[in-house]
């Protein structure tokens, strides 16, 4: 079974990584309904900041029998420091060489969008909580999205970000 969209076009089959560095395919995923999360690069705080609203929500996501998917294009090291970091209560995946991110039509921002002004001013606020601003390791360009599948693999929902602050909140996902 493949990945879906709405026109009928088909996701191929693209190598991805588990924190053990094992091969894997994302239609392994499928036969219950996934959230797959793309992160930005791993110091993006509106990411985090996703992650962790979904995280507090997590009970909810269980509840709609709905398992989560976070996906990089961190190698696995880095990948595996994140995580042991964060903690996230669920599965990071890597993607090195983008071809899922290309697969799902995720695309690079330009400087515009990077620095949308609702991005730059949230980061501003972001450190008056505390958090600190890392200097990224990698392409502070690639843009993140948040996909809904269903069991049968096909794609319900899309978002492809285009701004760093441009996410869909949790209730909307959980709306769908």
């Amino acid at each position: 079974m493949k990945i879906t969209f709405k026109n009928g076009e088909k996701i191929p089959s693209v190598d991805i990584y588990n924190l053990e560095g094992q091969k894997i395919t994302i239609e392994s995923f499928l036969g219950k309904p996934q959230l797959f999360i793309f992160l930005r690069h791993l110091m993006c705080l509106s990411c985090q900041e996703h992650l962790h609203q979904v995280k507090a929500h997590l009970h909810d996501f269980k509840a709609k029998n709905m398992e989560i998917r976070v996906f990089s294009f961190a190698d696995v090291n880095s990948l595996k420091q994140h995580q042991a970091h964060f903690q996230w209560p669920f599965p990071l995946y890597a993607n090195p060489d983008r071809s899922l991110y290309r697969a799902f039509k995720l695309k690079k921002g330009s400087f515009t969008q990077i620095f949308h002004p609702k991005a730059v001013i949230k980061q501003f606020f972001y450190t008056l909580k505390g958090q600190k601003l890392k200097k990224p390791i990698q392409d502070i360009y690639q843009l993140g999205g948040d996909f809904l599948i269903n069991a049968k693999g096909e794609v319900v929902f899309e978002h492809r970000s285009q701004h760093p602050e441009d996410r869909p909140s949790w209730q909307r996902l959980l709306k769908i």
